[in-house]
């Protein structure tokens, strides 16, 4: 019987960062997307829906695919959503 072989996924290490924060490197693989990547980062946080993902000022959506060349002077970006302005009523919801 043949079996089906799956390619194995390459192992990379990527630099990111989080804002302001220092640029470390991460581990991941090449079938991971830009949620799995997430997931590493904030390790379990739930902060990590916050955040956009950019690389080389170009928005990266979840399902996108994690860069490879990145490099310490050009990491993959996490960028803090920017909150809406306050709405007229002062920014409350009314429920």
């Amino acid at each position: 019987p043949s079996e089906t072989l799956r390619p194995n996924p390459t192992e990379l290490k990527v630099w990111v960062k989080i804002e302001e924060r220092v640029v470390r490197r991460e581990e991941s693989t090449s079938t991971m997307d830009i949620e799995d990547l997430k997931q590493v980062v904030f390790k379990g946080q739930n902060d990590r829906d916050l955040y956009e993902v950019y690389y080389r000022n170009q928005r990266l959506g979840p399902g996108g695919q994690v860069p490879s060349d990145t490099t310490s002077g050009q990491p993959i970006v996490f960028k803090k959503i920017a909150e809406p302005p306050p709405t007229a009523s002062g920014g409350k919801f009314l429920l």
